[in-house]
């Protein structure tokens, strides 16, 4: 067999290196899925025919890295122990096709190696991580990482680690690296721009991909710098592709840049000198980046190591052959041989010592808090790899007597109330924004029998698909169709007893996120459907019934009658007779709130009056925040609701106190405690406690109840509902659902995809028929999907409507007509179906001709001139666009357009021209000037300098009911303004020097203006971890009276190191310290900050323990902010738990302790120590560090004593496995009762025992008799 050489053109090598260089290590591709290592050494022997199977040494054989490939290949590594001809008849660094015999495709056989190659193969249930491999400047992807000589048999990366690290797959990247002789034009920022792209076509921007990291060399490591600041720059795609990466090892990657006197040598006037000169150490290019890059780097918290070299290594020189090598004179480039340092030989030392940093890279996904699984609670025994010294913890800290699969009690919902909240009428504003159909236009559509758009929706199935290019009229043909009556006539079928309606969803790409997500549709879509058929809302009670028992099953809430029933049986009541069963379902019943208000009214005013009736409706409008609230939020609720809705009461009415009465009437305790004295059962300290946990538990499920009927809806709340609404059965329902653009969802086509094929499937028991009509761009996963549906592409039936818009456009405007019709029928072929391009070409000719009205006799051919010029594609027309604007207005070309790309809000023309005036202000001072003589424009001079700035490309919109907005004329301009690219696109050679986008310029505005704190902080967070630059610098400026009177959120800020802890901007705090190194004497509660922080939810815990650390590492200390560190502990036990999050950040705090013993006041009691309150977890952390077990309270109780406090110790209301692990870590470690007698000791230890828990180690146990059933707690069934 005969091979056939593909490529022989050596200007299309991939990764060339020195003329001289023979390679001996061999990529082969295309090999059929199934094959081993044997069987293609086999089946390339075969294919070559003049070597044997012994001849080929195949190293590596893996699956490729593309997952869209179909059928799947595999790539191998080889080399040849005899060279087959096919290699020696070209020259090298060249790519060879070898046919396979009833194969399609044929092997390709290469030596450049070129883009990905993967080394080895994962199973995929294994598969958890990826590394991806970049060599350095004038070296290959193989060669580089392979020992020097002639032997190409070892190659680390690919022979060791796969070994060391387990479970990762690791991947070759190649790209054209050569210097001498490089015909190639690329920068950094083209290869690293290549490099996202293949990572995105690969796979590795999907949520299916896995987690990965970087081994770079060299410019690998410049390239891979680039590429995460232009993906922290990107679009929510690349954002979820660099939250991906977990780190990087660097081997001998510049930051300051480098000599390159020798290498301008080699490149003299090619055009690859502009990627030298960037990577000098002359360029700014290099210092810029790596600011860029440590700021992402470490606001994204990656683990990145670098590997620096100790010897010097020779520069390039030209031998008089004209080839090139490294045999000049040295050279400090870097400390180290540069291209030896990775050129690792088998056993090399380092080899286990990269290893072990790449354990610690991907280890970080692995770090959780302790978590403690619920199982039985078992004996706590040391030994087995623990430290000496150090208490084993027990798995559970609940009791076995919680029973979890008590059902939970029926509720019912106001489903009303529930419809309402799905409501969202920014979901069809989107609407309003498209532009009606003109005249006659698109009428075909019903009348065309090759679209087939009627027969479908008279009797079609499934789904229907309009598909078309970007800009070709797909939103204004959706807008129609959902509202011509022709639809609904033919939707509609009088045979049918079926139910028939339809709903519709546009996606809007530009808008708010409930406009392009998959939730805002689902909400939408089920608003629509319950509106219309109010019988079916019962499926969104069956949501809510799941919700509230599948809280109530984690929580071990239980319901009021097994509650009940355990009360009465722990002493000895048995519910047999008739009449104790009608007492206990009455005691189930809630009172009636209106009559037991009435019955507390008339006994506070001796009676009925105006006064009191005034009273009783305003309480009972507000009745479900006033009796479900817990009492220590009662206070300010009241006080709000007083001044809110009862400010005239006369001074002698006690709002509170009335609350405070009719809280008790409609409360469980009091209702209990009458029913027990109808039952002769005495009160005690058991009974008491045992109300308690009951009324605790009553009111825990009434608040649960309340806070999911008005939480938010959740994603997997409404595909519940939406599922409920494919399978029900209540009547026969026709749903036909129109889609538009389904291209601008948020999220992947695939997914989107997947789910409109199982929409329209029919489910047998099902009532519901399903039919979909969408329309989006012709994508390949929408091809893929939907290729087979019926459907048509609009950009091939447009061509009249086209033309009629032309005319229509050029006779209503005062252009002369005569000169522009005959362009007609040119912009009608060149439009290839494209609205939003005609609309443009036309607006541009009409600009020309009205620059010219007063030259008309040359207008023809400047008319001509300017259509010739324009470009046939919109993302070239748009950078043509741009390339009219004048270099000197260039910034704020920039400016606009990267604003309203960032702003998640409607922004105003006024605030966007604000905006405007202010980003390039280099000080606050500077900015505050600038705002204050800004002169006043009229709305139409501010829309007109916008449009104008944007080149058009920004419409401001004027809806029919609230402020007008600047946004993108269409989704294509903010596509192209989000490439990544587009700041060098507009700015050119400053854009490297140019780190300000437009999260910034809001960030800047919104701290000048200082009275929309939100915006702010929204702004300045994603402004650093988008950019890797703080802004202290602009802050920093600000008087701090400034700050007092502005961010008045709470008047603890009085500092920029305050606002950056209460806003979470990472960077700007780090600044602060690093310039003035005072954060050990702030007056500041900074740990007050971060609470409050968390309360207002500016930032996750996760991310406020990382503030916290910042602090302890420098030096704060939480003795100054004890108020502080009483929030995070009060925030710790709030719940029916631990927070486990918030324990890790008291934890920290408590870092920042110089002494444990410092008093903290807690729920009244005075002088505690933090050991009294912590978790057991906490508490061995604090002992193991040195804090005293018998530190006393003002009342003189140890931490032990404390924790049996029912009253007050947080443990006692959390469970009883929480207060035994807690007792046996503190007996462990030589605690004391001081202030408890020993009867009451004798009583939890018979607790703890009769629950299960062993006691055997605890003083007092032993001879501890049998539980008696009178004195037996449950108290653990009451977790709360």
């Amino acid at each position: 067999m005969n091979p056939t050489v593909l490529a022989t053109d050596a200007d299309n090598k991939p990764a060339m290196s020195l003329r001289d260089y023979k390679p001996k290590v061999y990529r082969l591709r295309n090999l059929p899925s199934q094959v081993d290592r044997l069987l293609a050494a086999e089946l390339l022997a075969h294919c070559l025919n003049d070597i044997t199977t012994a001849d080929i040494h195949i190293f590596s054989l893996a699956k490729t890295v593309d997952q869209w490939e179909s059928p799947p290949t595999k790539v191998a590594t080889l080399t040849f122990r005899k060279t087959p001809a096919l290699v020696t008849s070209t020259h090298v660094y060249q790519e060879w096709s070898i046919n396979v015999a009833g194969s399609p495709v044929p092997l390709i056989l290469d030596t450049g190696f070129a883009g990905m190659t993967p080394l080895n193969d994962i199973p995929p249930p294994y598969h958890d991580y990826d590394c991806v491999v970049l060599s350095g400047l004038a070296s290959h992807p193989m060669g580089s990482w392979q020992p020097r000589g002639g032997d190409k048999s070892f190659m680390w990366i690919r022979d060791v680690l796969p070994e060391r690290i387990p479970f990762t797959r690791f991947v070759l990247y190649g790209y054209d690296t050569t210097i001498a002789e490089s015909n190639s034009f690329q920068t950094v920022l083209d290869l690293a721009s290549s490099l996202i792209q293949v990572l995105m076509a690969n796979g590795w921007g999907s949520p299916t991909a896995r987690p990965f990291f970087f081994l770079v060399h060299s410019l690998g490591g410049v390239l891979l710098k680039q590429a995460l600041v232009m993906l922290a720059g990107g679009g929510s795609r690349e954002t979820f592709l660099l939250d991906r990466i977990k780190g990087a090892i660097f081997f001998g990657v510049p930051s300051v840049g480098m000599p390159i006197s020798h290498l301008r040598a080699m490149t003299e006037d090619q055009p690859n000198k502009i990627l030298i000169n960037d990577l000098s150490d002359q360029s700014n290019y290099i210092p810029n980046l790596e600011d860029q890059f440590s700021g992402i780097s470490y606001i994204r918290r990656m683990k990145l190591f670098w590997a620096y070299e100790t010897e010097t290594s020779h520069t390039i020189i030209k031998l008089p052959n004209g080839s090139y090598s490294r045999l000049g004179p040295r050279a400090v480039m870097i400390n180290k041989d540069h291209s030896s340092m990775v050129k690792f030989t088998r056993g090399d030392e380092l080899i286990p010592k990269i290893a072990n940093k790449i354990r610690e890279i991907i280890d970080l996904e692995g770090i959780r808090p302790q978590t403690f699984p619920r199982v039985f609670p078992k004996q706590a025994v040391g030994g087995g790899g623990e430290e000496e010294g150090r208490i084993a913890y027990q798995t559970d800290y609940d009791t076995p007597a919680s029973d979890p699969t008590v059902e939970a009690e029926t509720v019912v919902w106001d489903l009303d109330l529930t419809t309402q909240s799905l409501r969202n009428p920014e979901s069809h504003s989107r609407l309003e924004q498209i532009e009606d159909k003109l005249g006659h236009t698109l009428d075909w559509v019903y009348e065309e029998d090759t679209v087939g758009l009627t027969s479908w929706l008279r009797n079609g199935k499934g789904i229907y698909w309009v598909s078309g290019k970007p800009g070709s009229g797909k939103s204004t043909f959706m807008k129609f169709i959902c509202s011509d009556h022709r639809t609904s006539e033919l939707l509609h079928d009088w045979r049918s007893s079926s139910r028939q309606i339809s709903a519709k969803f546009f996606f809007h790409h530009r808008g708010s996120s409930v406009q392009k997500s998959f939730e805002g549709l689902l909400r939408s879509v089920l608003s629509q459907v319950m509106e219309e058929q109010p019988a079916l809302r019962v499926l969104l009670g069956d949501v809510l019934d799941n919700m509230y028992r599948e809280r109530v099953k984690i929580d071990r809430l239980g319901n009021l009658e097994a509650d009940l029933v355990d009360l009465l049986k722990s002493h000895g009541v048995q519910i047999i007779s008739p009449i104790l069963e009608k007492e206990k379902m009455d005691l189930r019943r809630n009172p009636d709130a209106k009559e037991e208000l009435r019955r507390v009214l008339n006994s506070a005013f001796d009676g009925r009056s105006m006064l009191s009736e005034e009273i009783e409706r305003e309480l009972l409008i507000e009745k479900n925040r006033l009796l479900h609230r817990r009492v220590e939020d009662l206070r300010g609720v009241i006080a709000d609701f007083q001044k809110a809705r009862l400010r005239d009461l006369p001074p002698e009415v006690n709002l509170a106190n009335i609350v405070a009465k009719w809280r008790e009437q409609m409360g469980m305790e009091l209702r209990v405690r009458r029913f027990l004295v109808r039952r002769n059962i005495p009160p005690s300290v058991h009974i008491n406690l045992h109300i308690m946990v009951l009324v605790e538990r009553h009111f825990a499920r009434e608040h649960l109840r309340q806070e999911i009927e008005m939480s938010e809806w959740t994603r997997r709340a409404l595909e519940e509902a939406f599922r409920g609404l494919l399978r029900q059965t209540i009547f026969d329902l026709d749903l036909c659902l129109f889609f538009d653009a389904l291209d601008e969802y948020d999220g992947r086509p695939d997914v989107i995809s997947a789910f409109l094929k199982d929409v329209v499937k029919e489910i047998p028991s099902s009532r519901t028929r399903i039919r979909v009509l969408f329309s989006s761009r012709p994508w390949p996963a929408f091809r893929e999907a939907f290729g087979s549906s019926p459907g048509f592409e609009i950009h091939k039936h447009t061509v009249n409507d086209i033309r009629d818009y032309c005319i229509a456009s050029i006779c209503n405007n005062p252009e002369p007509d005569e000169l522009l019709l005959p362009m007609v029928p040119d912009i009608v072929r060149r439009a290839q179906g494209v609205f939003l391009w005609v609309k443009l070409v036309l607006r541009d000719l009409a600009s020309v001709a009205a620059k010219m009205a007063d030259n008309v006799s040359n207008l023809g051919v400047k008319l001509r001139e300017a259509l010739d010029s324009i470009p046939d594609q919109l993302d070239d027309y748009y950078s043509a666009i741009i390339e009219r604007i004048p270099e000197v207005s260039r910034w704020g070309t920039y400016v606009v357009l990267e604003t309203v790309s960032r702003s998640e809000s409607n922004l105003s023309p006024a605030d966007l021209f604000r905006t405007l005036e202010c980003s390039n202000c280099a000080t606050f001072d500077d900015g505050k000037d600038d705002l204050l003589l800004l002169e006043y424009r009229p709305p139409s001079m501010v829309d007109d300098r916008l449009r104008a700035l944007s080149g058009g490309l920004i419409d401001i919109v004027y809806p029919s009911k609230g402020k007008a907005y600047a946004q993108f004329m269409h989704q294509t301009c903010k596509e192209w303004v989000e490439d990544l690219r587009f700041k060098h696109i507009v700015l050119g050679e400053r854009a490297n020097a140019t780190w300000q986008n437009g999260h910034s310029f809001l960030a800047k505005y919104y701290f000048l203006e200082g009275k929309i704190p939100n915006p702010f902080i929204h702004h300045a967070r994603l402004a650093e971890e988008t950019t890797g630059i703080s802004q202290y610098s602009f802050f920093s400026q600000a008087p701090s009276s400034y700050l007092r009177s502005q961010w008045l959120l709470h008047s603890d800020i009085k500092s920029l190191l305050g606002l950056a802890i209460c806003y979470g901007l990472r960077l700007c705090l780090n600044d602060v310290i690093q310039e003035r190194e005072f954060i050990n004497h702030v007056s500041e509660p900074l740990f007050s900050l971060l609470d409050r922080a968390l309360q207002k939810k500016y930032y996750s815990v996760a991310e406020a323990t990382n503030m916290g650390k910042t602090l302890a590492e420098n030096g704060f200390d939480i003795q100054r902010d004890k108020r502080g560190l009483e929030g995070l502990i009060t925030r710790m036990w709030v719940g029916t738990r631990p927070a486990e999050e918030i324990v890790a950040l008291t934890k920290t705090a408590l870092e920042c302790c110089r002494d444990l013993e410092f008093g903290i006041d807690w729920n009244g009691v005075r002088d505690l120590k933090v050991l009294h309150l912590c978790t057991p977890e906490l508490a061995q952390w604090l002992l193991e560090r040195g804090a005293l077990p018998n530190s006393v309270n003002a009342l003189g109780e140890t931490p032990l004593d404390f924790v049996l406090r029912t009253d007050q110790s947080p443990l006692a209301k959390v469970g009883l496995g929480y207060q035994h692990e807690y007792c046996r870590v503190l007996l462990q470690y030589g605690g004391n009762l001081l202030a408890t007698s020993q009867e009451r000791w004798q009583t939890v230890l018979r607790r703890f025992s009769s629950n299960g828990f062993d006691v055997t180690d605890f003083p007092g146990s032993e001879g501890l008799a049998d539980d008696r059933p009178e004195e037996r707690s449950h108290a653990g069934n009451y977790t709360v």
